[in-house]
């Protein structure tokens, strides 16, 4: 029975081989990304809206289906949100600037389809609106963004299908210091606001299409009380997935779901941690709906490395993700249906797409979860909002073209053909001296790379024939050692 399970896992969680084949590119200008979508006709655009990381150059980027880069865009900004694609093609793309003396405020911009600009309007709202953090498109067709001003309040912003009538809402609500906000899209156009009070409380708000406020709950948690929310998901026509990070260093599992219905009323929620190593979800981190009740838990160790599993609303885990050592910068998941997806990956200016599988291969890893149920209940509240009447101002930016370079990835051949990852350890670690031992490497492979937790190689040292490795000239910090051909990986902190 246990083995007839275990192949209908695997024939579930197949991915489609190599329908779309993995690579990478190199920016010469340097990008950040970490966002990306699929347009009509199955091109890919990829931005910097995933999870809105502050930067100064902002990419829109699109790739056909094979990888090809169509065109490529840089704008400056702190912030890119979601784009959505028009009914003809054209790009609509919600992000923030600093073009006030109230610091970030949003902007709208319009590209066609072959990446030329076509007009842009920028909102000053009159208000310090301070992060940028995530922004979503509604099932009405509404871009919104979340942000907030830290110690004061969260606000959200939104504009229709063609960048026009705004509306702006602010939520006084002193915040926990640290504090993050994650947003979905609701039921007819509404919005689901999960956000912290200055307790570490983790707040709900469901706001309608036009700005106004419809519920509001306070959640508590049996075991725990401070949990930041990361990120929402809708996983069925009447259930979001919340993902919590927890601060209480009583909880072993730092990593809970709350699955809620549409007012946010508690469902179920879940805990999850892993048996050996020190597990840790990031701000980053991310859930991604599969349809079929199932949803993709994308995740960090505390490295960074990524890794990920399924599970359903019961919260069990149904399969551990394996996904590349490599890729140590942020990234995102295109999600192509119940039962494949691909990985982006970016860290150091270089971009990488490969699908997921069940099955490790080159340059990966498996982290399996540990499914703990948990308890919350939810109570009504209310806290008042305000509203902002954001002034249109003409905006254009400056729009540069990088220059790309398409370069080999460890995943690039056979995709589809399970590999053996030859494991590296290195001893002693923690390291505390100038020497380490790199145990497990091939005997032809003398060289290592040497990785920062950005993915930036720092150092390219010889092994000597003992194996010992010279790391003295290395600042504190975590690493991680790769074989030369890029196939194994070991990680290690330098103290």
């Amino acid at each position: 029975m246990a083995g007839t399970v275990a192949l209908l896992t695997a024939l579930l969680f197949r991915t489609v081989g190599t329908a779309q084949p993995s690579f990478s590119w190199e920016f010469a200008s340097g990008v950040f990304v970490n966002a990306i979508e699929r347009l009509a006709n199955n091109d890919l655009l990829l931005s910097s809206g995933g999870n809105g990381y502050s930067t100064q150059n902002a990419p829109l980027i699109r790739m056909a289906p094979d990888g090809t880069v169509v065109w490529a865009r840089w704008m400056p900004a702190r912030s890119q949100g979601k784009v959505r694609e028009l009914p003809n093609g054209d790009l609509l793309v919600l992000m923030s600037v600093d073009t006030s003396a109230f610091g970030q405020q949003p902007v709208v911009l319009r590209f066609d389809a072959n990446g030329n600009f076509l007009q842009g309007t920028y909102f000053d709202l009159g208000i310090v609106a301070g992060g940028f953090q995530r922004t979503i498109l509604t099932d009405q067709g509404r871009l919104v963004s979340m942000f907030i001003e830290f110690n004061d309040f969260y606000g959200l912003f939104s504009v229709d299908a063609n960048g026009t009538n705004a509306w702006c809402r602010r939520y006084a609500m002193p915040n926990h210091p640290g504090s993050w906000g994650a947003i979905a899209p609701g039921p007819a156009g509404s919005i689901m606001l999960f956000y912290q009070n200055e307790n570490g409380h983790l707040l709900f708000r469901k706001v309608g299409f036009s700005g106004q406020t419809q519920v509001e709950r306070t959640y508590s948690f049996s075991g725990f009380q401070h949990a930041r929310p990361l990120d929402v998901a809708r996983v069925t026509s009447d259930r979001w997935a919340v993902l919590l990070k927890v601060f209480d260093p009583d909880v072993l599992e730092p990593a809970v779901v709350m699955f809620v219905d549409a007012d946010g009323e508690v469902v179920s929620t879940h805990g999850y941690d892993h048996a050996t190593t020190d597990f840790e979800v990031a701000n980053y981190s991310r859930l991604y709906a599969m349809g079929g009740g199932r949803v993709l838990l994308s995740y960090t160790s505390d490295d960074p490395v990524h890794a990920s599993c399924i599970f359903d609303t019961t919260g069990q885990v149904l399969a551990p993700l394996p996904l590349d050592t490599t890729l140590l910068g942020y990234s995102d998941i295109l999600v192509n249906d119940t039962t494949s997806a691909y990985l982006m990956g970016c860290s150091n200016g270089t971009i990488t797409l490969r699908t997921l599988d069940t099955v490790p291969g080159a340059c990966e890893e498996v982290f399996t979860l540990t499914h703990v149920p948990k308890s919350a209940v939810s109570t009504l509240t209310s806290y008042p909002q305000q509203t902002i009447v954001p002034t249109a101002i003409p905006y254009t930016p400056v729009v540069t073209v990088p220059n790309t370079t398409l370069t080999p990835h460890c995943f690039s051949v056979a995709i589809d053909e399970p590999r053996t990852m030859p494991a590296l350890v290195v001893f002693p670690d923690p390291v505390f001296g100038g020497l380490i031992e790199v145990r497990g490497l091939p005997a032809e492979q003398r060289a290592l790379y040497i990785l920062d937790v950005s993915g930036r190689v720092v150092a390219t040292p010889a092994v000597a024939p003992d194996g010992k490795v010279d790391v003295s000239a290395l600042r504190p910090g975590w690493y991680t050692v790769t074989s030369g051909d890029r196939r194994s990986s070991a990680r290690f902190i330098r103290l």
